[in-house]
């Protein structure tokens, strides 16, 4: 059976991989890394560069999966950074400071990139349009769930149980880097 690292701390991350690589057949393992996360403008730079790294620690394929944030109003901020602002902007104040802009619209981005202990890589992205309502609904333990809708949605990502999390609608927006890349395995563009 083939083997593929992920690398993340993130219990959703690992349900979403875990999800489709074992459909796919390709036995994953997860790795907490112990390297710092490098500071850059884009998701894919950060997931690039982690993977690499761990690929040559490890001396096996993996794939690191990074999401970024950015909201039409504000410029398209905070992108990489989104962790750090959710953690310092409680979901109250942010929604107080959205309330100045008409345009509630945003998209998250998801980058992966895949890496070898050779150096190779191959990377993917794609986009999650969202919107932010301007009461919370829901109880989220972090960041601004609680007032984060797909687009064309009533449901804030806290109202999701965590079973709709993995089935339907949710799990069909989240998991395409994923997909692509046991994808590009089974058509051999990737070696394991």
């Amino acid at each position: 059976m083939k083997e593929l690292y992920i690398i993340t701390q993130s219990k959703e991350k690992i349900r979403v991989a875990s999800s489709v690589f074992e459909k796919a057949g390709i036995k994953i393992k997860f790795h907490k890394t112990t390297h710092p996360e490098i500071q850059a403008d884009s998701g894919i730079e950060i997931a690039k560069y982690a993977a690499l790294q761990e690929a040559k620690e490890l001396g096996r394929p993996v794939v690191r999966e990074d999401h970024s944030l950015y909201i039409k109003a504000l410029g398209e901020i905070p992108g990489p950074y989104t962790n750090y602002f959710e953690r310092k902007i409680p979901v109250n104040k942010f929604i107080k400071f959205m309330d100045s802009f008409s345009d509630k619209r945003a998209y998250y981005e998801l980058c992966a990139s895949y890496a070898d202990p050779k150096g190779n890589t191959r990377e993917y992205s794609f986009r999650v349009p969202i919107i932010f309502t301007g009461k919370p609904k829901g109880n989220a333990s972090i960041g601004w769930d609680e007032v984060t809708c797909f687009k064309g949605m009533k449901k804030t990502f806290a109202q999701y149980t965590e079973k709709e999390r993995m089935t339907g609608r949710w799990i069909g927006r989240w998991d395409r880097n994923f997909v692509n890349i046991a994808k590009d395995i089974k058509e051999g563009k990737i070696k394991l």
